[in-house]
């Protein structure tokens, strides 16, 4: 079995719907501040892996026709480009903006230490990467592409 990009896209919505019932029924995933997003696609890649064990081939087909969609992203070049990109993009989305005024507020001294640490670190992974980069002859951009953009 083979899901086209376009249904992969609209199962995303019930598969969404089901990560935020849940998320609001099972108090440790509320308290936890688990974002729906995550619980919901949890819930599909074990019932993806279910159809797999149980013989069924399940498989995605990434490439699309359509680009004109994916300018939000990125120059479309490909011909078949595949959606991976852009729906990533969309989850991370989703999953930073749950971050609450009230959650980040509770996060206190134990999460301004994790942004501190996070920024010293990507200054330190650019200060490291850039010059790499050039070193062994390749652009800058990778050298921030492999450094700080990844944390």
């Amino acid at each position: 079995m083979t899901i086209p990009p376009w249904l992969l896209l609209a199962a995303a919505v019930p598969v969404l719907l089901l990560g935020e019932r849940l998320v609001r029924r099972v108090r440790p995933l509320w308290r936890m501040s688990i974002p729906a997003p995550v619980v919901g696609g949890l819930l599909a890649a074990a019932a993806v892996t279910g159809l797999r064990l149980a013989g069924v081939p399940v498989a995605v087909d990434k490439a699309t026709d359509s680009t004109w969609w994916l300018w939000v992203v990125r120059p479309v070049t490909q011909t078949k480009p595949d959606v991976y990109l852009p729906l990533a993009v969309a989850f991370f989305t989703c999953v930073g903006l749950t971050a609450t005024a009230g959650v980040v507020r509770a996060g206190g001294r134990p999460l301004l230490m994790l942004l501190a640490a996070a920024t010293g670190l990507a200054a330190l992974q650019n200060a490291v990467g850039v010059p790499l980069a050039r070193a062994l002859g390749q652009p800058a951009a990778l050298g921030l592409a492999c450094g700080s953009v990844t944390l």
